[in-house]
């Protein structure tokens, strides 16, 4: 629930919303695709993308690939946060984000190591 507390990164939990839109999924999906739709279902390895596979009837695949960037040290922090706990505003913390190569733990991924990966098997 942490985008309903305006929080950023996590693996944190669906929040009651979220889990009325995981149940209505399977139905708008065979609303759009048909009742004969087969599909494979790729979610990252985080809670909340697994909670919103769960209700779809088709085969559930996790990657780690798929999860979002580590937020490092702001992990779990509002933005006011992480204004106050680095001295300086949102943007600057994304740009040098984006800039950065992080090589710690407490540093998060940043944006400029990230690369495209091919995904396992075939896509159709």
């Amino acid at each position: 629930m942490y985008n309903v507390e305006g929080k950023i990164g996590g693996d944190a939990p669906l929040s009651p919303r979220g889990l009325q839109y995981a149940r209505a999924l399977p139905g708008l999906i065979r609303e759009k695709l048909g009742e004969d739709t087969n599909l494979t279902v790729w979610t990252s390895t985080l809670h909340r993308t697994i909670q919103t596979a769960h209700y779809l009837p088709f085969t559930k695949l996790t990657w780690k690939s798929l999860d979002e960037l580590d937020a490092g040290v702001c992990d779990g922090m509002t933005y006011e946060e992480i204004e106050v706990r680095t001295g300086s505003n949102v943007p600057s913390w994304v740009v040098s984000s984006f800039l950065s190569n992080p090589r710690d733990e407490h540093s998060g991924s940043g944006f400029g190591p990230v690369r495209l990966t091919p995904v396992p098997g075939s896509v159709s």
